[in-house]
């Protein structure tokens, strides 16, 4: 059984604030620090003046105190079924970013049964929030999808030799792209984003990203290199949670035991599979949390699935909290392009209309103008 899991470490900010300041060099050192880190007090987006702001973020939008190239206002409508799903919703998408990125995370009502998703970060941590939004449903089991090995080399092919892309083939599996993480002494959710932001653009350029049939999902591998590896999965064929009668998991002799039952239909899919020989992956969104070549066929639709050593492993049983987080969800989840249009429409008149972002009473903020309210209207 193969687990592809990664654990991810954090330098605390407060080991920056709490060196002692012996001159004024040292002071002027941990303020830079401060800056650089872009804390609580930066979110806040504090001024004293107009000269202090600047129009910033990868589309021009961000009014803001401090130059942030990369950060974009984003805004997406979702639709629920049940409000109570709300939190879950807004706790899911808070995991897939970073921790400046999570903090800046909103979730309000738009209208009936639409919710308004906002918060700060680069194009390409939208495009995975958008991908693990619209692949929330696929939490639970799946398999590869059939062309995945010549999809795989398809991809390798588009990276064009790129050093830090390879091609590795797993037992059940074929082939797969693992692309290396750059990174510190430690692996960060920003080294995650990072890579990420490399892939996107090939992935986009290479399939039709909107082929809802064929999706991309990842899972990190550590050690002395870490890489991020790419599973292509067929979402036509899967057992989501919806169709689990069970889901529970429990630790025993430190080993990870991850159990399920499934309803009468969802059986019987699984009993193809493992008669077939099929790679059975266990999803959280579009994560694969672990992947197993079972030894003999399933047929009762009861499973449990080992990871040795997988009490030690505290981001996947954080990850497992999530996934029962999901199984008891009320109702679905799904994107609403027109309302986020809607939404976000703002941006088009920005990129129509110059505005002057000055202090408003002590905060960043877009100044009157009449020429971008008249482009609100027209909307």
């Amino acid at each position: 059984m193969h687990n592809a899991l990664y654990r991810l470490r954090f330098v605390s900010l407060a080991i920056l604030f709490a060196l002692s300041a012996c001159n004024d060099d040292d002071e002027k050192l941990n303020e830079a620090r401060a800056r650089d880190m872009r804390t609580r007090e930066i979110l806040s987006n504090s001024c004293h003046e107009d000269s202090d702001c600047i129009i910033t973020g990868c589309r021009k939008t961000l009014c803001s105190s401090m130059d942030q190239e990369e950060a974009c206002d984003h805004r997406i409508v979702i639709a629920l079924e049940h409000p109570e799903d709300a939190k879950r919703i807004e706790r899911f998408v808070k995991q897939q970013l970073t921790v400046r990125e999570a903090e800046s995370v909103r979730l309000g009502g738009y209208a009936a049964g639409l919710w308004t998703l906002s918060f700060q970060a680069p194009m390409a941590q939208r495009e995975r929030i958008e991908l693990a939004l619209q692949t929330i449903s696929m939490s639970g089991l799946s398999i590869l999808h059939p062309n995945a090995s010549n999809d795989s080399k398809k991809l390798f092919e588009a990276f064009e030799h790129n050093p830090d892309v390879s091609l590795k083939r797993l037992r059940g599996s074929g082939p797969l792209v693992e692309k290396q993480i750059r990174s510190g002494d430690w692996l960060s959710k920003d080294d995650i984003r990072d890579t990420w932001q490399d892939i996107a653009p090939v992935l986009k350029k290479t399939f039709d990203t909107n082929d809802i049939e064929h999706l991309w999902a990842y899972d990190i591998i550590t050690g002395n290199i870490a890489f991020l590896r790419l599973w292509p999965i067929d979402s036509r064929t899967r057992i989501p949670l919806t169709l689990w009668r069970e889901f529970k998991y429990h630790i025993e002799n430190g080993d990870l035991h991850i159990e399920g039952t499934l309803s009468e239909n969802a059986s019987e899919t699984l009993e193809n599979w493992t008669r077939d020989n099929k790679m059975i992956l266990l999803m959280l969104g579009n994560q694969v949390l672990a992947s197993v070549l079972p030894e003999k066929t399933i047929e009762d639709g009861v499973f449990d699935i080992i990871i040795r050593s997988g009490s030690e492993n505290h981001d996947l049983m954080d990850a497992l909290d999530r996934l029962n987080d999901i199984s008891m969800m009320k109702g679905t989840v799904r994107l609403d392009p027109d309302a986020t249009a809607r939404v976000e429409r703002d941006i088009e008149c920005h990129q129509k209309n110059v505005r002057e972002c000055g202090c408003i009473e002590g905060t960043c903020g877009w100044k009157h103008s009449t020429e971008y309210n008249a482009c609100l209207y027209k909307q």
